[in-house]
């Protein structure tokens, strides 16, 4: 519970201040999970709404509906048509402030970073401290932040020894890559918290020495190899993301029966054999491949082990799932 607490949080300050956490969002949490963040001002909970949105198709001409109270219910009032009036309910008129600065501060004295050395470098960057021998931590929840070219010459600056790494919002694979040519670590925050509260996961931080050779963006369907791109198809980029996981799990081989039952479960009318689906996926990346002088060939990418499956040819560290 306290792990998705987290998560909402952070996304919720992805815009900067103000950043507020609707009563609705909040309700799960109400009580024990909640109770020390507004103790801590980490959240502040701000006077009751007493105007609600007019409805999308309303032609009042109104800013706002009023909040009135009819047997002791709110309902967010219509002024043309008391039929459209709508129903809410008390945790709807409830709206919380995120203290960003105060948020960090929890995450970096929960992760067992000395608070004292915690500070903003930048307008939305916070350094938390050290792993790894003098190896920086970074933080922001924004987006702006991230996307801002500049970023890497400031934490390169405020790093004791250079090296960073950033925990950040979802980021895009270009993104991901310009962090990465410049030598910084990016980590989505969202993916780097224990089961423990607001605590990191530090081997999470650590500086990774290997630039992943295959990026696997969710959003977009987009593959990119070597830094060369392309979209998948639905069916062939669920098999990569099937074929990258399993090295990621220390699995390695996909079998058959994985693929067909996995990838194309629930679709028994255009099911293919395995052998095709890897075929297509093969036929996809190929392109991505031509002239490279590591892997020359789709088929040493993508290995046939007969009569058992597939194995994608690349090391845990050469492969990125966003």
């Amino acid at each position: 519970m306290n792990e998705t607490l987290i998560k909402l949080l952070l996304q919720q300050s992805d815009g900067g201040n103000p950043a507020l956490l609707p009563g609705a969002m909040a309700k799960p949490f109400f009580g024990p999970a909640l109770d020390p963040l507004l103790s801590s001002k980490i959240l502040v909970e701000l006077p009751p709404a007493v105007e609600w949105p007019v409805c999308d198709d309303c032609e009042c001409a109104c800013a706002t509906r009023p909040i009135l109270f009819v047997d002791g219910k709110p309902i967010a009032a219509c002024g043309l048509d008391r039929a459209s009036d709508t129903p809410l309910e008390d945790h709807d008129l409830r709206t919380f402030e995120i203290d960003i600065e105060a948020l960090i501060r929890a995450i970096g004295v929960s992760s067992g970073f000395p608070q004292q050395q915690h500070r903003e470098i930048r307008q939305g960057v916070w350094f938390l401290g050290t792993v790894a021998e003098q190896h920086a931590v970074f933080i922001t929840p924004m987006r702006s932040v991230v996307d801002d070219p500049t970023l890497h010459r400031a934490l390169h600056a405020a790093a004791p020894q250079g090296t960073a790494t950033l925990l950040g919002p979802s980021v895009n694979g270009a993104s991901w890559t310009r962090f990465a040519d410049a030598k910084i670590s990016y980590v989505v925050a969202e993916e780097a918290f224990t089961d423990d509260g607001f605590k990191l996961d530090l081997g999470r931080l650590l500086p990774v020495s290997t630039k992943p050779r295959l990026i696997l963006e969710r959003g977009s369907r987009r593959a990119t190899f070597d830094g060369r791109g392309t979209v998948l198809s639905q069916r062939a980029f669920e098999l990569a993301v099937l074929l990258c996981k399993a090295v990621l799990e220390g699995r390695v081989v996909v079998t058959h029966d994985e693929i067909e039952k996995i990838i194309f479960s629930g679709q028994s009318a255009d099911r293919l054999p395995s052998s095709d689906a890897i075929r297509d996926l093969r036929k996809q990346l190929g392109p991505l491949l031509k002239g490279n002088r590591t892997t020359n060939s789709i088929k040493n990418l993508i290995q046939n082990k007969p009569s058992v499956g597939y194995v994608l040819n690349l090391a845990a560290s050469e492969i990125l799932i966003l």
